[in-house]
């Protein structure tokens, strides 16, 4: 059954995609020059028009997976036939975006995925029975047609044979190649390092970002940077938090801050970074490290964002940040099958979701997993209790210092953290199981088997969505969410009115560009990330939410996210990560400040008192001297 409803939503996936590049070829608006990007829920095309040798009207399609990997789509050969009958192979590339270039005078291309066959990663692909795409560009407008597929195929495979004749069918094979292609900017991937790193090989213009992404959420915001590298010719390097290969072969290291600070040290600093902490960027703004961008963006970010984006952006009113990426930090992901088995309704008030816990553990499923070893997770926790039994003053005062941790607040959200983190048996391997479990594993417990999980439920932001499309879970069918519940007369959720919104009890992250060098191409990508088309992929594979004001709604493919995304885009005031608002040495870095001491509270929730005190003096410690 669900693979029915995957083949009809690629058929009509490949219908508009299909249709559109028609009428575009067929036209003759196009000039040499222009180029136009065609996005499908599978794929997008960028068109670029050009000019043989012998003057004959031709065009270069450039085109990226959107729902697939194309690390694991690398060495996959699609074989396809021309209107002549003539057949070639394209073969997809890891290291970049394919390129294929037509003729657009006459075209047709039929695909037998029964002719597919490849080893990729050593999953072998088995060989489709009849299953076609094919179309006739003539006055006419062709269709794809889903025809008999094989009743049981894994997901991954599903998606493998998606992605590849999704490929090549918007590849539009043509009479006649050119017979060459321009050069292409291309994603130099490379793990996240304080030292310098070497030149990219053959670099002409090169741009130099770092964020600390891994996983799913590395992979699509290189597909970002796919699309900004074909528009501009512009080359990126990419240094991410996790070097390529399984996840179970790294440590991930997420201290950005070092990385930074490092690397300007040693005199190369990158052109951008993602930031998540507005701390960083207050500290590295102060030290005169960032440089600012109103003659940059300043006009893009009016254009495209509300201004508590710009605020947020700014250092003492200068701006230093376009914001990227905004989350909804404020979400507790759960698995279908284990609530409905414990017969558990979604909790909406704290006394609730301490009774759906009880209740799944009493039917023998264990109720939380939580990631105790990536600290910043825990973090999250305290804030959004804090945020619900304190209110948003005390939380903004708190932010700013100007109360202290030792504060009977304080004290009353750790205690109500407490209720849930002092029960060792409602969580997955215990506290010290969990102080072990990274983010990503956390939500491999609940979502890895759909039908007999680790744990019913994982606490984290609309992210955790990146890291179940790497499960056999479906979201919307095995995995759901429902926001962090209320505590007391605090609201559950956002609260959405009249166009404009304050995010109330909700927390909110996100990431920020930044730009360290003046250097033309870093400026270049900082006003790209400032502009809708650069949200779009990562929007419409989810997982993601833009505070761009000006990204259509329409790219998201969850009703959820269109929801959560309308509150961030018009937020008047936000309830931002309190962690990330912190000095960096308190707020931001593994082993110190917040992070060490939540874990330490983790590992015996009855020390309130000690934890308290233990964070007020870190916070002091940490405190800028005025």
């Amino acid at each position: 059954m669900r693979h029915d409803r995957q083949a009809a939503d690629l058929a009509a996936a490949l219908d508009g995609v299909v249709e559109e590049i028609n009428a575009l070829l067929r036209s003759n608006r196009f000039r040499c020059g222009d180029h136009r990007w065609l996005s499908g829920r599978l794929v997008e095309v960028l068109i670029s028009p050009l000019k043989t040798a012998g003057d004959e009207r031709a065009v270069v399609l450039t085109f990226h997976p959107t729902r697939a990997r194309r690390s694991d789509l690398a060495g996959l050969t699609v074989r396809l036939r021309d209107a002549n009958g003539q057949e070639r192979e394209a073969t997809l590339d890891a290291e970049g975006p394919a390129l294929l270039s037509v003729r657009t005078d006459t075209y047709q291309l039929s695909l037998d995925p029964a002719e597919v066959g490849a080893s990729v990663k050593g999953v072998e692909v088995p060989r489709a029975r009849r299953h076609a795409h094919g179309f006739h560009a003539g006055p006419g407008r062709g269709r794809p047609v889903v025809g008999e597929r094989r009743p049981r195929r894994s997901r991954r495979e599903v998606l493998l044979l998606q992605a590849a004749a999704a490929m090549a069918l918007v590849g539009l094979v043509a009479t006649m190649l050119v017979d060459s292609t321009p050069a292409r900017a291309r994603v130099d991937v490379r793990q996240l390092s304080g030292e310098c790193p070497d030149p990219a090989e053959g670099a002409g213009r090169t741009v130099d970002i770092v964020a600390t992404w891994g996983g799913e959420e590395k992979l699509r915001f290189e597909q970002v940077l796919d699309r900004f590298a074909t528009t501009t010719g512009i080359s990126v390097t990419f240094a991410s938090s996790k070097p390529p290969g399984p996840k179970e072969a790294y440590d991930p290291d997420r201290d950005l801050a070092a990385t930074l600070r490092s690397r300007i040290e040693k005199g190369c600093p990158p052109g951008v970074a993602l930031v998540p902490q507005t701390g960083l960027v207050r500290d590295l703004a102060g030290r005169n490290q960032l440089i600012p961008l109103e003659p940059v963006a300043g006009a893009l970010v009016d254009e495209n964002y509300n201004p508590a984006w710009r605020e947020l952006g700014s250092v003492d009113g200068d701006l230093y940040g376009v914001w990227f990426k905004a989350s909804d930090k404020s979400l507790v992901w759960y698995n279908v099958a284990a609530f409905r088995e414990a017969g558990v309704a979604v909790p909406a008030t704290w006394s609730e979701l301490k009774e759906a816990a009880a209740r799944l553990h009493g039917n023998g499923i264990t109720p939380f997993s939580i990631a105790g070893r990536d600290e910043w997770t825990l973090t999250d926790w305290f804030e959004n209790v804090y945020l619900r039994t304190a209110g948003r003053e005390m939380y903004d005062k708190l932010a700013r210092g100007e109360i202290a941790w030792t504060d009977a607040s304080v004290r009353t959200a750790l205690l109500t953290l407490a209720e849930i983190f002092g029960h060792a048996d409602w969580l997955a391997g215990g506290r010290d199981g969990s102080l072990a479990t990274t983010y990503e594993a956390s939500v491999s417990k609940v979502f890895d088997d759909p039908a007999r999980p680790e744990a019913a439920m994982v606490f984290e932001g609309d992210f955790v969505a990146n890291v179940i499309a790497d499960t056999p879970s479906v979201l919307g069918e095995d995995a759901r969410s429902f926001p962090f519940p209320s505590i007391g007369p605090s609201a559950p959720g956002p609260v959405v009115g009249g166009g404009a919104a304050t995010i109330a009890g909700e927390a909110t992250g996100g990431d920020v560009a930044v730009l360290l060098t003046d250097d033309p191409d870093a400026r270049e990508l900082i006003r790209y990330l400032a502009t809708p088309a650069a949200a779009e992929p990562w929007m419409r594979a989810g997982g993601f939410l833009s505070p761009n004001k000006r990204a259509n709604l329409d790219h998201y493919r969850e009703p959820a996210s269109r929801a959560a995304a309308t509150g961030l885009v018009n937020a008047t005031s936000l309830s931002f990560d309190l962690s990330d608002q912190m000095p960096v040495d308190f707020g931001g870095t593994p082993g110190r400040g917040m992070f060490l001491r939540l874990q330490e509270f983790l590992h015996d929730p009855s020390d309130v008192e000690g934890v308290a005190r233990r964070l007020q003096e870190d916070f002091e410690a940490a405190r800028p001297v005025p």
